[in-house]
């Protein structure tokens, strides 16, 4: 399993919005989606950076309501993790741990091709560990003959 398989069970869509994009309107795109980021990007290609719910909730603690006046280009991650779409989901789960993120852009040759998050990776364990309790259930009611 590969980073493009998980992203296929959920679709290739990819929330973004251009550096210029007021704080309010990343709040409201986050909240109406139920999204927990978004990627930044001018020509929804190129990756100019990361932007989450984390990120804007830190300034808010830090900065106060000023925040809410400023644009995605002034609170982004401009220094972004990535994966490719080669990637093993077991290396995007280490990535995401070592690194502390729970999203991570999948970016190709051509650029962007869309954006992994934690709950990705957690259903698609959850869906492997499923099927091998399955497995071994019907194995133990079939016997030892059938192993």
């Amino acid at each position: 399993m590969v980073a493009r398989d998980l992203m296929a069970s959920k679709g290739p869509a990819v929330f973004a919005v251009g550096k210029d994009q007021p704080i309010k309107d990343v709040i409201g795109l986050l909240s109406g989606m139920g999204i927990g980021a978004v990627v930044v990007s001018d020509d929804n290609r190129n990756l100019d950076g990361i932007l989450s719910e984390r990120d804007i909730l830190l300034a808010l603690d830090e900065r106060g309501a000023e925040v809410l006046e400023l644009r995605a280009g002034d609170l982004m991650t401009a220094d972004v993790v990535t994966c490719n779409g080669e990637t093993l989901a077991a290396k995007v789960l280490a990535t995401m741990v070592d690194y502390g993120v729970r999203h991570l852009p999948v970016v190709g040759e051509d650029g962007l091709e869309g954006m992994i998050s934690m709950r990705d990776v957690v259903q698609l364990r959850l869906s492997v560990l499923e099927n091998e309790v399955e497995s071994l259930r019907r194995q133990l009611q079939e016997g030892p003959q059938a192993a």
